[in-house]
């Protein structure tokens, strides 16, 4: 596994402040870990601070995407030869709820499948 976080914007070589002590946490237990510029990403250039290996399954932790965002990252992270864990098609059902609703009309209501019972009476 290698985890991909967005870098400080003033501090390349490090994650995002929000996520630094947790990519460190992951590099002390010796996960692999690297940070790209979101900016740069944003602007069409994929600066990536340790390159990813052949075949890893990459799991990005940063900030939330854009549906065709997470697209061209996961364009990125395949023509690096690695392969995101969470696929765009999964990324935008479960983070862009309004989009992934109607893969949930036809499905069961939790309530509709669960044993029926009768409430005891007061007395």
């Amino acid at each position: 596994m290698h985890i991909l976080y967005p870098s400080d914007p003033y501090n390349p070589r490090q994650a995002d402040d929000f996520y630094e002590r947790e990519r460190l946490a992951a590099n002390a237990a010796t996960i692999k870990t690297s940070v790209f510029s979101l900016e740069g990403f944003e602007a069409g250039r994929w600066q990536v601070n340790t390159p990813l290996e052949a075949g890893a399954t990459v799991v990005y932790r940063g900030w939330m995407l854009r549906a065709s965002a997470y697209e061209s990252l996961a364009e990125l992270v395949a023509r690096d030869g690695a392969r995101l864990l969470t696929s765009p098609n999964q990324y935008t059902l479960t983070h862009h709820l309004q989009r992934g609703t109607g893969s949930w009309r036809n499905a069961p209501r939790a309530r509709d499948s669960l044993p029926r019972q009768r409430m005891p009476s007061a007395s």
